[in-house]
């Protein structure tokens, strides 16, 4: 568990299943995370079970945590790491209403620092062109610009 000033980063549990299943069904995640789109709640069972049993693994490929609202407790969004080729990419929604509040800028950076310090993976971030406010996002997090090609842009960390 990453506690910050206002969030709690914690482990999915499968009581997650309903606010995950709404959440998939967001503008947001449906427009830059479409994979994450769930048909129903069995579906959004399914795939937290598969992440759930990642946190067993210590070198897994796969990481997510929830992202929770201190006050009022309250889940609103996700934040991990994949593999993308040869490195970690880091991934993150925040529920739409809770956007241009801070709370993936806060996320990002104490993910960052979990992800380096503890399991040793330097992130990356890989957005797409459009994505005007998550490169804002990466790039206030300290994320510096390394690489464009076709409708992408790949930020580093600065922790390495």
């Amino acid at each position: 568990m990453i506690e910050t000033k206002r969030l709690t980063l914690r482990e999915f549990t499968l009581d997650d299943r309903e606010e995950v299943f709404r959440l998939s069904q967001e503008e947001g995640i449906k427009r830059w995370l479409n994979n994450q789109t769930y048909a129903n709640e069995e579906k959004a069972a399914t795939v937290l079970s598969n992440l759930i049993e990642q946190y067993r693994l210590r070198d897994s490929e796969v990481f997510v945590l929830a992202i929770d609202l201190k006050h009022p407790k309250k889940l609103i969004g996700h934040i991990g790491y994949s593999t993308y080729d040869d490195e970690y990419e880091i991934g993150f929604a925040i529920a739409d209403e809770h956007k241009r509040k801070g709370y993936a800028k806060e996320a990002i950076k104490a993910f960052t620092e979990f992800s380096f310090m503890e399991h040793g993976v330097s992130l990356i971030a890989v957005v797409e062109k459009d994505n005007k406010a998550s490169i804002h996002t990466v790039k206030s997090c300290g994320y510096k610009k390394v690489k464009e090609f076709q409708n992408k842009i790949i930020f580093e960390s600065e922790l390495k």
